[in-house]
C-alpha cells in the first residue's frame, strides 16, 4: 500500500509541476522526474513529511530546467503549475478538515488517502490543461520575448513565495494541521497565487506593448525598403517605356522605306545586344501589395528577401486581395516564419533549389501554400512534429512542434503537411 500511495503522490506532483509547460519534454525526462519524486516519497516521506517540500522543489526545478534546454520561462511556468496544484489541494483539504476529517486523520486510513489523491489528480490535470491552452499558448510569442533580467526577477519572486509557503506547511505539519492553520495557509496561498497572476499579466501587458512597438518599427523599416524597391522598378519601367517608343519609331522608319535588310541588321546589333533586362525580384516582391495585413506583408517580405539572397528559384502567386484575418497577427507571423524557414533550409540543401509561395483567398478561408524542393525524407512526415527531432545537424528540432502547439489553441486554423519524393508541401488554411 505504501508503494501505491507513493506512486499516486509522485504522479500528482509530476502532473502539477509539468502541467503548464508549453512544450512537451522527452518521455525519458518525465520518467526521470517521476522516479525522483517517487524515491523521495517512498524512502523519506514518512520521516521528513512536509520538510520534503524543499528537495521536491529544488530537485524538480533542476530536472525541468535542464530538460527544457535551460529556458527560464519554462521553469517559471513549471513553478506556477505547482502553485495551482497546491491551491487545488487546499480547496479540497480545507472542507475535509472542517468536516472533521483532518489531514492526520486521512493519513491514518490508506483508502482515504488514495481517494484524496485520485480526486486531486483528476481535478488538477484538467485545470492546468485549460490554463495552458487558453492563457499560456496564445501568449507565447510575447512571453518568450521577456528580457532575461525580468525573468530572473519573476523567478526569484516565485521562489520566495514558495519558501514562505513551505515554512507554513512545515509549521502546520508540526501542529497536526488544525483547521485555523490550514485555513490560514489556504488564505496565504490564494493571495500569493492571485498576486502572482496580477504581476504576470501586468508584465505581459508591458511586454505586449513593447513587442508591438518593436514590430511597428520593424514594419516601418521593411515597408521603406519595399517602397524603394517598387520605386526602382517603376523607374526601370519608365525608362523602358521611353526606349520602347524610340525603338518602335526607328523600326517603323525602316519598314516604311522598305529597308528590310537594314532593319534586320539594326535589330540584331542594337536591340538584341542592348536589350533592357528587368530584375525579376521586383516583380516577385510587388505581388505582396495584395496583402492587407501589414505585419504579414512585412514578414513575407523579409523572408522572401532571404530566399532570394540564397539564390533559390522563387515563385510567388497572390492573385486576389488577402484581407486581414480574424486571428492574432503575431501568432500568424510566427507560424508562417517557421514554415518558410523550414522551406528555405530544405530548398537550399536540394538539387533543384525551388520554392513556391501561393496565397489563395476563397469565400470561407485563406490558404497559404508553401511548396519547396527537398532531399528525400528518411522518416515519416509525422516525425517532424515531434519536439527534439530534426533532419539537420545542429538543429534543435522544435519548429513544427511549436507550430502544432500554437495551432492547438486555434480551432479555425489547420496545417496540412505532406512529402512527395523530393517535393514538400505545407498548406496552412485559416477559416474566415
Amino acid at each position: 500500500m505504501k508503494i501505491f500511495i507513493s506512486v499516486l503522490s509522485s504522479v500528482f506532483f509530476t502532473a502539477g509541476i509539468t502541467g503548464l509547460l508549453p512544450k512537451k519534454m522527452k518521455c525519458v525526462n518525465y520518467l526521470l522526474l517521476w522516479v525522483y519524486y517517487f524515491s523521495l516519497y517512498y524512502w523519506l516521506g514518512a520521516y521528513f513529511r512536509q520538510w520534503l517540500t524543499v528537495p521536491l522543489i529544488v530537485g524538480g526545478s533542476i530536472i525541468i530546467y535542464l530538460s527544457c534546454r535551460k529556458n527560464l520561462f519554462d521553469l517559471i511556468l513549471a513553478l506556477a503549475g505547482y502553485l495551482v496544484m497546491v491551491l487545488i489541494d487546499h480547496i479540497l483539504t480545507i472542507p475535509l478538515t472542517l468536516s472533521g476529517r483532518s489531514i492526520p486523520y486521512i493519513y491514518e486510513y490508506a483508502y482515504l488517502e488514495i481517494t484524496v489523491y485520485f480526486i486531486l489528480i483528476f481535478s488538477t490535470i484538467p485545470v492546468l490543461r485549460l490554463i495552458r491552452r487558453f492563457l499560456i499558448l496564445p501568449k507565447l510569442p510575447v512571453l518568450y520575448s521577456c528580457p532575461k533580467k525580468l525573468q530572473k526577477f519573476f523567478l526569484a519572486e516565485i521562489y520566495l513565495g514558495i519558501a514562505l509557503l513551505a515554512a507554513n506547511f512545515i509549521y502546520g505539519d508540526s501542529v497536526s494541521y488544525p483547521a485555523e492553520v490550514l485555513s490560514w495557509n489556504g488564505t496565504i496561498i490564494s493571495v500569493f497565487v492571485l498576486s502572482t497572476a496580477l504581476i504576470f499579466y501586468n508584465m505581459y501587458d508591458i511586454l505586449e506593448k513593447n513587442h508591438e512597438l518593436s514590430l511597428q518599427q520593424a514594419q516601418s523599416a521593411v515597408m521603406q525598403d519595399y517602397t524603394q524597391r517598387m520605386e526602382s522598378l517603376y523607374e526601370e519601367l519608365r525608362v523602358f517605356r521611353h526606349d520602347y517608343k524610340n525603338i518602335l519609331s526607328t523600326m517603323q522608319n525602316y519598314i516604311d522605306n522598305d529597308r528590310i535588310e537594314e532593319l534586320k541588321d539594326y535589330f540584331h546589333q542594337h536591340i538584341l545586344q542592348n536589350s533592357i533586362t528587368f530584375s525579376d525580384n521586383g516583380f516577385v516582391l510587388g505581388k505582396l501589395h495584395q496583402l492587407e495585413d501589414m505585419a504579414v506583408k512585412s514578414l513575407l517580405y523579409t523572408k522572401l528577401i532571404a530566399i532570394l539572397n540564397r539564390n533559390i528559384n522563387l515563385d510567388v502567386e497572390i492573385a486576389d486581395p488577402i484581407p486581414v484575418l480574424p486571428m492574432d497577427s503575431l501568432t500568424l507571423c510566427r507560424i508562417l516564419g517557421i514554415l518558410l524557414d523550414n522551406a528555405l533550409e530544405a530548398a537550399a540543401d536540394s538539387e533543384e533549389k525551388k520554392l513556391r509561395l501561393s496565397v489563395v483567398s476563397a469565400e470561407t478561408a485563406v490558404t497559404f501554400m508553401i511548396t519547396n524542393s527537398t532531399q528525400p525524407l528518411s522518416v515519416p512526415v509525422s516525425a517532424l512534429f515531434e519536439r527534439g527531432y530534426s533532419s539537420k545537424e545542429n538543429h534543435d528540432g522544435i519548429g513544427l512542434s511549436v507550430v502544432a502547439q500554437l495551432l492547438d489553441s486555434m480551432p479555425y486554423a489547420n496545417l496540412s503537411v505532406k512529402c512527395d519524393d523530393t517535393i514538400f508541401y505545407q498548406d496552412l488554411e485559416i477559416r474566415k
